[in-house]
């Protein structure tokens, strides 16, 4: 099954960029590592990040 990772946000004190998978687990995505399956569900997980509506309140810039 290969899902989409929704509500993107970035941590302010990394280049880190978290989202959640459909079964609500937080995955990740960075220079050094991006998360290619769900480590709870296995789901493969797609990035989008150039989809402004999948980012947390609609904002790609927002940092939580």
């Amino acid at each position: 099954m290969t899902v989409i990772v929704k509500d993107y946000w970035k941590s302010h004190v990394s280049s880190v960029i978290y989202g959640y998978c459909v079964c609500g687990r937080e995955v990740q995505h960075s220079a050094k590592k991006i998360d290619e399956k769900c480590p709870l569900c296995g789901a493969t997980l797609e990035w989008d990040l150039s989809d402004k509506k999948l980012w947390h309140n609609g904002k790609e810039n927002e940092t939580i």
